[in-house]
């Protein structure tokens, strides 16, 4: 009975008061649409922050400036996805190993000079372009053998003229002097007699032996 009434109000008002109906229809179906609409985005916002609290994904808030971690090797995107590292498009390039060579009769007698000359004076010798220069040219002329015997007997009469200073310059402008002389036949001969002349002619005057 109620429900015959209030379609026979409807129906009564429709009749007389069609422009306000209308306008009460639109108002209601407006207000259910603004309910809907406000109970979906309800629902959207329960489900998003029930994933949130699940997942534990939250957007810390920073100050300042922050440096973030350099990834380390192989890059992590995910705990159950790593990608590795690229692989080289070329292998590494092995560079021979250079042989070691044997050091030269120049380096060989410079260093063997330097050692001498030190061991005798105490103090190391210079080098310069012209001394040595000086042992290429008797390395040259003389070869390794002759320069380091020639080169032992200056030292061995160190302090005594020409070796005074037993320098390179000194070996190079008296070489010569440094050989061994060696006399055989008739010549070694002639100065077994002229020293037995020369002692036939001491004499002592006043004590004294005078030639």
């Amino acid at each position: 009975m109620s429900r015959e009434l209030d379609v026979m109000i409807v129906s009564k008002a429709l009749e007389q008061y069609p422009t306000l109906c209308r306008r009460v229809v639109r108002l209601l179906m407006s207000e259910e649409r603004i309910q809907t609409t406000s109970a979906k985005r309800q629902k959207r916002y329960r489900d998003a922050k029930k994933n949130t609290s699940v997942t534990g994904a939250v957007t810390p808030t920073v100050t300042g400036s922050v440096t973030p971690p350099l990834p380390s090797s192989p890059l992590s995107v995910s705990p159950s996805h790593t990608l590795p590292l690229p692989a080289l498009s070329t292998p590494p390039v092995s560079l021979p190993l250079r042989e070691a060579t044997a050091p030269s009769a120049h380096q060989e007698f410079i260093a063997w000079f330097t050692v001498e000359f030190t061991r005798i004076t105490g103090s190391k010798p210079t080098w310069n372009g012209k001394t040595t220069k000086h042992v290429k040219d008797l390395l040259t002329s003389h070869g390794p053998s002759e320069l380091r015997l020639r080169a032992e007997r200056m030292f061995a009469s160190a302090g005594t003229w020409p070796a005074e200073v037993p320098t390179m310059d000194v070996l190079r402008g008296h070489f010569d002097r440094f050989v061994t002389v060696t006399v055989t036949g008739r010549a070694q001969q002639d100065i077994r007699v002229g020293a037995v002349r020369a002692e036939s002619q001491v004499h002592t005057q006043n004590g004294k032996v005078a030639l």
